[in-house]
């Protein structure tokens, strides 16, 4: 009966553990930037995107291209933008999965969330990602080197939000982790439950077939005159 119960619990948790954990282990979503070193707006949007970065920052992995000080950046925002069917007038640029962010105010930050966690959520294979569809149809003759999050918030002189400020901010895949210990316990706690169920029931049976069969009268022998 043991070997059976650690039989079940194995399976459950097979199916129930590993599923949560592969899903919270999964590959983040990249987001493009094209921006200015010192730009007002650039400032604003980066500011932004650090203030969120408990909520979706292990969602998805920034690179940013600085264009005021690159023609060749310059260039590749023209021709991405251009490729998109939305011309950059100017900067910040933002490109998440399909969806372009041109210039930056506040009223963008639900909308910019929101397309973050939509684009994580989104299979790997069936994520829209600009730069692998332009070259399909295009040839990338120069090899374009990105900045990510951290590293354009150091060059701007903003304090990197890590997401350890307070002990008891969790990212997602912690969450995640935690769900899923809580589900597995809660389980294994209904299985053994049921099988103890199921043991007590086959107990009460075998003990009222006992007391049956000793009840039963055993027939009187008949006495020779």
């Amino acid at each position: 009966m043991k070997k059976k119960l650690l039989l079940i619990l194995i399976v459950l948790f097979a199916f129930v553990v590993i599923p949560f954990n592969v899903n919270a282990k999964k590959d983040k979503a990249t987001v493009y930037l094209f921006r200015g070193k010192g730009c007002t707006y650039c400032r604003a949007l980066l500011t932004y995107l650090n203030s969120i970065n408990d909520e979706v920052g292990d969602m998805y992995e920034l690179k940013a291209y600085e264009v005021w000080n690159s023609t060749d950046n310059s260039q590749l925002m023209k021709d991405i933008s251009e490729f998109l069917g939305s011309p950059a007038q100017g900067v910040p640029y933002l490109i998440i999965g399909n969806k372009v962010f041109p210039g930056y105010y506040d009223g963008y930050n639900e909308e910019i969330k929101s397309a973050i966690k939509s684009l994580y959520k989104t299979e790997a294979s069936k994520r829209y990602d600009v730069f692998k569809e332009y070259k399909k149809e295009h040839e990338l003759t120069k090899k374009y080197k990105s900045q990510n999050l951290k590293q354009v918030l150091k060059e701007e002189g903003i304090e990197y939000n890590d997401g350890e400020e307070g002990s008891s901010k969790l990212s997602s895949s912690t969450k995640v982790i935690i769900c899923n210990l809580v589900i597995t316990v809660l389980a294994a706690g209904a299985v053994v439950a049921f099988v103890n169920y199921k043991v007590n029931k086959l107990d009460s049976n075998i003990t009222k077939n006992i007391n049956k069969a000793n009840k039963v009268e055993k027939p009187k022998k008949v006495s020779k005159k």
